[in-house]
């Protein structure tokens, strides 16, 4: 049966592989289908499949989604996104984000993703010993690691604009972006929209010269995405109710044995005990004290982000391709949880017409329509004290996201050039479609969710 099984998915889904390494003719010469001649045709393919893999759930880190339930038998062998139920896409980053409630133990977190897709893989190779030996399967699995890494930072590069110099660095620039988006709370995929409106610095800019990242609002849009500290809170806090989580301690103390019979390992236990430690010491912070800290690590962040396209635009990038590579790779919208339940909530009362306009949303993901205005908007509303605030509410910002001024940025690029001011819209009103478009745009705009989003629960029990 295996044989028959492995045959029809390589020579189906695979027919590179299975031509490359002449399976028609070894099916007529060892029919039986475990013999050392098949080796390299299946050691070939398991590379293929562990390597979708590895980049697939690259794809996944980098726009923020999670799973949710990555038991084996949820995955595909060709390395396509399926059976996901309790799915989400983060809201206010957090590599410990859990999308399904029923996952007390944060096995399929964010962060434990890349980790568990290889695991899957590796038992993979355990289900196909009779045919390859695991040994020699088990040869193949690094490959997920230079595939995931390559992907992953490939694509971060492109989120983040840096198109013509590749520097060792970047790691460590994009590793320092997710830790200060955790620690502000700071919204994923908005953050990471707005950074094509940093415009291009100057190659002689100076190390604490401010304007190379507070020009544009971006500093001011970012610091109107953190969350608040009630927010911090509760994604901070441990998955278990308290209670549990003081009978578990116990547990440990008196015979680990006991813990792991119950499911839970003392690493993951000890890793609740610090989240709840860490919420507490949350709520001794003051909302003065956070936006301070908040603005002081986005600047520092923000400064090392301009000297580094300051590297760029003196190696001759073209500042209007890295703002088109920037939006689109960086969604503007995703569909988020507070989005689906107000359209299911609807659907559920007779109306369908939230449903509809989500639809039509998330099917444009990248979309420029209003984007200027509801920035300036934002602008106006999270930052009435500061240079950029006072401009937008000036233009009007704070009345109309539509009729608003933005602030210079995004390299200065003109209207109706790709990735420039609202490109999209000449093009929408010559067919008659601005209105509707930007009526779905006003709809949900580009703003942090409300605050009942937090609390909503995705469960799975399988």
């Amino acid at each position: 049966m295996l044989p028959t099984m492995l045959h029809f998915t390589i020579k189906n889904y695979f027919p590179d592989i299975w031509s490359e390494h002449n399976g028609d003719q070894l099916q007529s010469s060892h029919p039986q289908g475990n013999e050392p001649e098949w080796h390299k045709l299946y050691g070939a393919w398991y590379r293929e499949v562990v390597r979708r893999t590895a980049s697939m759930v690259a794809g996944w880190q980098s726009v923020g989604w999670c799973h949710g339930v990555l038991n084996t038998d949820n995955m595909s062998i060709v390395g396509l996104t399926i059976d996901y139920g309790p799915f989400g896409f983060m809201d206010a980053f957090n590599p410990d984000h859990i999308c399904n409630g029923s996952d007390d133990s944060g096995r399929y977190s964010y962060k434990n993703q890349p980790e568990m897709c290889r695991w899957n893989c590796m038992k993979l190779a355990e289900a196909i010993k009779w045919a390859l030996p695991e040994k020699i399967a088990r040869e193949e699995l690094p490959i997920f690691d230079t595939e995931y890494e390559r992907v992953y930072m490939r694509l971060m590069r492109n989120k983040l604009g840096l198109l013509a110099v590749k520097e060792d660095s970047d790691d460590k620039l994009v590793e320092d972006l997710l830790e200060v988006m955790a620690k502000t709370g700071a919204d994923f995929t908005n953050t990471f929209r707005c950074l094509s409106r940093f415009p291009t610095p100057s190659t002689a800019a100076s190390e604490g010269d401010e304007l190379t990242y507070a020009d544009g609002g971006v500093l001011q849009y970012i610091l109107g995405q953190c969350a608040d500290v009630s927010h911090m809170v509760n994604i901070s806090s441990p998955t278990m109710p308290a209670q549990n989580l003081q009978m578990m301690q116990l547990l440990m103390q008196k015979d680990p044995g006991l813990l792991l019979m119950l499911g839970m390992s003392p690493q993951t236990l000890n890793s609740e005990l610090e989240k709840a430690r860490n919420a507490e010491r949350l709520k001794s912070v003051t909302p003065e004290a956070k936006a301070a800290s908040d603005r002081r690590a986005w600047s520092q962040w923000l400064q090392r982000y301009g000297r580094r396209l300051a590297k760029e635009a003196a190696a001759g990038a073209d500042p209007h391709e890295r703002v088109r590579v920037q939006n689109s790779t960086n969604p503007r919208f995703v569909l988020r949880n507070w989005m689906a339940q107000e359209a299911i909530q609807a659907a559920e009362a007779g109306n369908y017409n939230e449903a509809q306009d989500l639809l039509k949303l998330v099917t444009d993901p990248f979309t420029t329509v209003g984007e200027d205005g509801i920035f300036a908007h934002a602008l106006a509303v999270g930052g009435a004290g500061t240079q950029h605030g006072q401009q937008a509410i000036a233009s009007g910002a704070a009345l109309d996201p539509e009729a608003a001024t933005v602030p210079p940025g995004r390299s200065g690029l003109p209207a109706n050039t790709p990735g420039g001011t609202d490109d999209y819209s000449a093009t929408l009103a010559a067919k008659g479609e601005e209105g509707e478009a930007c009526k779905l745009v006003k709809k949900y705009g580009d703003g942090k969710p409300p605050a009942w989003a937090a609390k909503l629960c995705v469960t799975c029990s399988s």
